[in-house]
């Protein structure tokens, strides 16, 4: 949805109407790393560092540190 068309809604909405935050952008990030991380097999490395599937201690070179910026 576009800023201006947003704005716009908000202008015209009556009273005590709810809006709900849009979430298309982070989604579409984490599809993206994802689908990048995947393909060097890094898959349940990426799922652990992302809180996903906590419990798998599958992994085949890197750590989880590598995963963490300084």
């Amino acid at each position: 949805m576009e800023v201006a068309a947003w704005s716009a809604s908000l202008a015209a909405a009556r009273v005590g109407e709810t809006f709900f935050a849009q979430h298309e952008a982070a989604v579409a990030l984490c599809e993206t790393r994802f689908a990048l991380l995947t393909q060097k097999r890094l898959i349940w490395g990426v799922l652990r560092s992302l809180g996903d599937f906590s419990l798998a201690h599958a992994i085949n070179q890197l750590r989880r540190a590598s995963f963490v910026s300084p």
